[in-house]
């Protein structure tokens, strides 16, 4: 197993595994998340709904000793079906639950698995922000916009991997202020910043598609002022100016 990350103190960790838990023969991968708690991964779970469909659950009654190994395995092997779909596992014997896909182990598919798992933790990592953020954002967008372009407004603006995109193109300094965060805190800032998105929250229609230069590059303050602004695509400069004076 390879540790790759976590999202915090006492949150999920991501992990890599190589085994035969999934009661096959052969190796299989897997790449999912690891967590004490079993109602934390339900949560991310419940989170991922439309994303992640048809999730199978595997609790304590499903799964043997290996005679020969000692290792844990399923009683009933994985279906292909269920191979690269998301699996839910709960153990209350062990006390470590798991949520996450399995894989088979072929050299010509090694990148498609790679591709997957890194969809798969940006797709947690964006149902964890805006599970977070959900409160707080409600709060700093004009009260009379409608609530349904508002949800979609902010998850657009957690799209992981255009977000980071965004941020990397600016040099992780906001274009509102030019606060670069790793000039005032050191290496605690190193390539921390926000994403804005700058397209009229009335132009966010599902069907559109999101685009790195519709995204700005901004600091945690110049984000929570853009989000109490009208909506427009011009507010960044708006509000840049405001600065200037």
């Amino acid at each position: 197993m390879a540790k790759i990350g976590n999202f915090g103190r006492g949150e999920p960790e991501l992990q890599i595994w190589l085994d035969r838990y999934s009661g096959h023969a052969e190796w299989k991968l897997y790449a999912g998340l690891s967590h004490n708690k079993y109602f934390q991964l339900k949560k991310i779970k419940e989170g991922l709904r439309e994303s992640l469909p048809g999730v199978r659950v595997i609790n304590d009654k499903a799964y043997k000793k290996d005679k020969n190994s000692n290792y844990l395995k399923l009683k009933k092997p994985l279906a292909p079906s269920e191979f690269n779909a998301p699996v839910l596992e709960k153990y209350d014997q062990y006390g470590l639950n798991f949520f996450g896909f399995y894989s088979h182990l072929q050299d010509k598919v090694q990148h498609k698995f790679c591709e997957r798992a890194v969809d798969f933790f940006a797709n947690v990592s964006d149902s964890l922000l805006r599970s977070k953020v959900a409160d707080e954002n409600s709060q700093d967008f004009p009260q009379n916009e409608n609530r349904k372009l508002v949800k979609s407004h902010i998850a657009r603006e957690r799209s992981g991997r255009l977000a980071e995109d965004c941020k990397k193109r600016d040099k992780y300094r906001c274009r509102v202020c030019g606060l670069l965060f790793e000039e005032v805190y050191g290496d605690l800032g190193h390539k921390y910043a926000e994403a804005h998105h700058c397209v009229p929250l009335a132009r966010l229609k599902e069907e559109i598609q999101n685009r790195t230069k519709d995204l700005i590059t901004v600091c945690a303050n110049c984000h929570r002022m853009l989000h109490r602004m009208s909506g427009e695509a011009g507010d960044w400069k708006k509000l840049k100016t405001v600065l200037t004076r």
